[in-house]
């Protein structure tokens, strides 16, 4: 399994950035389970949005990706509390959620 950064910082595109991630990772031999990390912490006056977690969530779906994980939990729970709802309330589909459940 590979976890790559894919971190928006000063920037507002995280589907698009996490599109060419995973494009280029699946383009790798051998072959392995994708599960990136997203931006959920603050830096130099930039923090990601409710919206940004959610294209980031939507776009980790929409590739077939069995889980996601956001960096740095700490950060986010104490200073992005419209950032943590979104993540803790997204609905990921019943084939993600099995397949999280199976690999834990």
């Amino acid at each position: 399994m590979i976890m790559p950064q894919v971190y928006w910082l000063h920037a507002h595109n995280a589907d698009e950035q996490l599109t060419r991630c995973v494009n280029e990772f699946r383009a790798m031999v051998p072959f392995r389970p994708i599960i990136p990390v997203g931006a959920a912490y603050k830096e130099f006056g930039w923090q990601p949005t409710s919206s940004e977690v959610l294209d980031f969530l939507q776009t980790a779906q929409s590739l077939n990706l069995s889980a996601t994980n956001f960096y740095s939990w700490d950060s986010c729970r104490a200073y992005l509390p419209e950032v943590w709802k979104a993540i803790h309330d997204y609905p990921w589909s019943k084939h993600l959620r099995l397949a999280i459940s199976v690999s834990n």
